[in-house]
């Protein structure tokens, strides 16, 4: 058996060496076969229709006529509410506290008493003032008349006035010590802080309440050096306060300060603003909005229109079925949600806003009526996992001067 295979594998490769014509056909038959297998194989693949590109898959997209307008460039600085005056109003003489007349939180008037201090002992103090003094009084008018007859010398009267004198001055101490003992409003406010209990024992310099007036708040804002520039005192300004926002309060530039600070480089600014309904309360967060520019004829662009890429920024604009990707420089920012385009982005284009993450540059497009830019909303739509993402308007640099 294993002879006849090896010479069968020997006589193999020649169909010309076997005798008969049957042998023969069959080579022939095998060889048309393959022919045939390896014709309808290239048919078949040429049949296959190729994979569509990404560019050629339409993706459906808003667009808004691009305008030029009149803007005014805004610096927002943050800030944070504080009272316009405030005092810590201390102990002046010692002793116990002997009653406390208000609350924390209470409104008061100015002169109004406050907090009282050991007027007892004080209103001792004040009596044997007030009889030394009397005896001094007497003591001068005796002198005079001896001084008048010649039975004391000038030396021996001015002895007794000088004695008057001190009397004189000491039942005044006395009587201010008295004053000092009740604690007054210097100013109408509003009591913010109480340090002292009754019965507590405070020495002179010793802190008792804290008085805030917030009938007028002083909004404190730190400014970068790019915007110093821009800053007037007396200039106005608009306030947005986070617990409120939809509101502005007005108001306008009271102080700027002299220099920057060394660590920040930033200036600080004060803003007042009327407080008189007591609404706002010192120590909330807040925000200046002051006018470095008018813009004339500027490019505006929706924040959401705008995808920042690696180094750069760019948008996306319709030309025929076509998504264009421009690269753009960015201006200042415009409210919370346009942003001043310097840089390729120009007056009739049509630029995507809506659609635009799932974007890539010469995809094709199919575009929805234009939309109106005030009403442009979020791309809500899933992104394309090779898209850009939107820009964070935290990080445009402001506009420098």
């Amino acid at each position: 058996m294993s002879r006849r295979i090896l010479l069968s594998s020997r006589t193999q490769p020649s169909c010309r060496l076997r005798r008969g014509s049957g042998i023969l056909k069959g080579c022939l038959v095998g060889l048309a076969a393959s022919f045939l297998f390896t014709g309808c194989g290239q048919r078949q693949t040429e049949a296959t229709p190729a994979p569509v590109a990404v560019t050629d898959r339409a993706v459906t997209v808003a667009t808004i006529l691009v305008e030029p307008s009149s803007v005014v460039d805004e610096a927002t600085l943050p800030a944070e509410l504080h009272p316009q005056r405030r005092a810590g109003l201390a102990a002046e003489v010692p002793g116990t506290v002997e009653s406390i007349h208000v609350d924390e939180g209470q409104h008061i008037r100015a002169g109004q008493t406050l907090i009282a201090i050991d007027t007892r002992s004080l209103k001792q103090r004040l009596a044997e003032a007030e009889a030394v003094d009397r005896q001094r009084r007497i003591q001068l008018d005796r002198a005079k008349a001896l001084l008048e007859r010649r039975s004391i010398t000038q030396s021996q009267f001015l002895d007794v006035q000088t004695a008057r004198d001190l009397a004189e001055a000491q039942l005044a101490s006395a009587r201010l010590d008295l004053e000092k003992s009740k604690v007054t409003a210097p100013w109408s406010g509003t009591i913010s802080t109480l340090h002292a209990e009754v019965g507590d024992y405070v020495s002179p310099g010793q802190p008792l309440l804290e008085l805030v007036d917030t009938t007028t708040l002083e909004v404190r804002a730190t400014a970068p050096s790019s915007d110093v520039p821009f800053l007037v005192r007396g200039q106005v300004a608009r306030v947005e306060v986070d617990i409120f926002p939809r509101e502005i309060f007005e108001g306008r530039i009271v102080r700027l300060a002299t220099e920057l600070d060394p660590s920040s480089r930033t200036l600080e600014v004060v803003v007042e603003i009327d407080n008189t309904d007591t609404r706002l309360r010192p120590g909330l967060a807040a925000r200046v909005r002051v006018a470095r520019r008018q813009l004339s004829d500027a490019v505006l662009a929706p924040l959401d229109a705008v995808v920042e890429l690696e180094k750069e920024h760019a948008v996306y604009v319709a030309e025929g079925d076509r998504a264009v990707q421009r690269k753009v420089i960015l201006g200042p920012v415009i409210g919370p949600e346009q942003v001043v385009i310097t840089e390729g982005l120009l007056p009739g284009d049509h630029l995507i806003v809506e659609g635009q993450l799932r974007l890539s540059p010469g995809q094709k497009i199919s575009r929805q009526d234009p939309v109106e830019q005030d009403s442009v909303s979020h791309d809500s739509v899933d992104r394309n996992p090779t898209s850009p993402n939107p820009v964070d308007p935290e990080s445009i640099e402001p506009a420098e001067g």
